[in-house]
């Protein structure tokens, strides 16, 4: 099981998280020292997050700006630490960043760039669309954080805790749509897992 090491700063219903000092030089037993090669697996996983963690990212910026809602503004910081932290691992192991000189809504996967560019287009549609956007990216992000395990000590310390940092800002979304008298519906994970993470 994937251990949560949790360091949050809550501010305005989201949580700002950091991976602690370290982390992407921790070794796991029998694992891979920082500078050695990964495997191909756990590579992909990286490099996958970190370009999700982007598309949060941008897609914040973008209906923050569209919706005045401060949740997105609060979220966006947090997604740039949570990349950040990705992107620690991916120097500490020698892998190519592939979102480096990527602008504001590019990405080098195209699945992510059309997934990116349907998702603008409906959160630009109304205040309420927006966070129903934002609810989806981090049940999203929860599942492939999920599927993504790894027996990669620092991946797996890295990896629990932005799922925890996901599972906040998931509650803060849905605790904007209650606002406007919207009830949240399960789009990714199951009913029963959102209602967990968000307190119901």
């Amino acid at each position: 099981m994937r251990k949560r090491f949790i360091a949050g700063i809550a501010l305005g219903g989201a949580a700002l998280f950091a991976v602690p000092a370290g982390v992407a030089y921790a070794v796991s037993a029998g694992g891979n020292a920082p500078g050695s090669a990964l495997p191909a697996e756990e590579t992909a996983s990286l490099t996958y997050m970190v370009e999700e963690e982007k598309l949060a990212h941008d897609l914040y910026v973008e209906l923050g700006d569209a919706w005045d809602l401060r949740v997105f503004v609060n979220i966006s910081g947090a997604e740039t630490q949570h990349a950040d932290a990705i992107r620690s691992l991916l120097t500490a192991y020698g892998v190519d960043d592939p979102t480096a000189g990527m602008g504001t809504g590019e990405f080098a996967d195209p699945a992510l760039q059309g997934l990116y560019d349907s998702l603008l287009t409906k959160g630009l549609t109304s205040s309420t669309d927006a966070l129903e956007v934002g609810a989806l990216v981090e049940e999203t992000d929860i599942a492939d954080l999920r599927d993504r395990e790894s027996t990669n000590a620092a991946i797996d310390q890295a990896f629990g805790q932005l799922e925890a940092g996901s599972d906040n800002h998931l509650r803060a979304f849905t605790t904007n749509l209650d606002r406007q008298g919207i009830s949240y519906d399960a789009q990714v994970l199951t009913s029963a897992d959102v209602a967990r993470i968000i307190g119901q």
